[in-house]
């Protein structure tokens, strides 16, 4: 079985410490260790490391809400625009994705990209669990991959209210049963990426 990792939104502007207060900022350490350790095993393993990241060229770009409240941070030039620094991205390497949604597969070329490197299976990471992570998940379940993993310390929700509820809908209640096989610690994955 063929792996990828996807990592979603890591994007300065998700990490904004006045931003529904400073949820995610409070847990940028963890999520970005858990992140890049994944990321070296993968790229270790030859497989494929795939940076999701929300960017608008216009005003029309951004999803309708977006467009309602002001919200500004990831449009073009600005600093919320750019990945963490503190993220191992390897441009000789690793694949970067724009997406203007939810999904990163909607309107994007990423199944084109896992499809051409005969994936199968995707670990994915990042923010936001009850959006963009979930959303992506879907889009991933429409297409036929499977498993479908999220790494435990890394996803995140600015608003964990919402997370929990994600995290039911997605893994269920048996364990292995439901969309998401499971929350898998990185030892984990990694040892599944062996197998």
């Amino acid at each position: 079985m063929k792996y990828a990792l996807l990592v979603i939104d890591m994007n300065q502007g998700s990490f904004d410490p006045n931003s529904r207060g400073g949820v995610l900022y409070r847990q940028k350490d963890k999520l970005v260790a858990c992140i890049n350790e994944l990321a070296a095993a993968f790229r270790n393993r030859k497989l494929p490391v795939v940076w999701v990241t929300q960017r608008w060229e216009h005003t029309t770009d951004a999803p309708l809400h977006h467009q309602k409240a002001g919200n500004i941070q990831f449009f073009r030039n600005l600093e919320g625009w750019e990945l963490l620094p503190e993220l191992n991205v390897r441009h000789d390497f690793d694949i970067v994705v724009i997406k203007k949604g939810y999904d990163a597969f909607f309107g994007t070329d990423l199944d084109t990209h896992l499809r051409f490197a005969g994936v199968m299976g995707l670990v994915i990471a990042g923010v936001n669990t009850y959006a963009c992570v979930k959303q992506t998940t879907m889009g991933a379940v429409e297409r036929h991959y499977n498993p479908l993993i999220w790494p435990k310390g890394g996803i995140a929700a600015s608003l964990p209210q919402f997370e929990d509820a994600a995290l039911r809908y997605m893994i269920g209640d048996t364990p292995g049963k439901g969309i998401v096989e499971g929350l898998l610690t990185n030892e984990e994955i990694i040892a599944r990426l062996d197998a």
